[in-house]
């Protein structure tokens, strides 16, 4: 079985893109893989950064764009900050940091599990 991985079926890709963010200091998260895997598409990119360069992302972001300020419950177990998520929990495709798919799969289950969202 061969899975199309396709980065630019994401909306708001191009403008996170003109950002020139570090990418050793984010990371796309959620719905990303959806998208990316041709299920459904996305209404924005959440994107998680380090606190160094917060100040300076919330400045720039537009719509289609979201900025996770912190890391996130479901996202805790997996490390407690964005560094340590961005570290460890990563995967890179054609130069940019996703939140790798078995942790996003993982998140997607601790939120089914106290029924924030729908298990898949």
């Amino acid at each position: 079985m061969s899975v199309d991985i396709d980065i630019n079926r994401l909306n708001g890709l191009e403008l996170f893109k003109s950002y020139n963010l570090p990418k050793e200091k984010c990371i796309i998260m959620n719905s990303c893989w959806q998208a990316i895997l041709g299920i459904r598409q996305n209404g924005d990119l959440d994107v998680l950064v380090t606190p160094d360069i917060l100040a300076d992302f919330e400045q720039l972001v537009e719509k289609q764009v979201s900025i996770m300020k912190y890391v996130h419950w479901y996202v805790e177990p997996f490390g407690k900050s964005p560094e340590e998520i961005i570290r460890n929990h990563s995967v890179e495709i054609d130069g940019i940091k996703f939140l790798s798919f078995g942790t996003y799969k993982k998140c997607l289950q601790i939120r089914a599990d106290t029924g924030k969202v729908m298990p898949s």
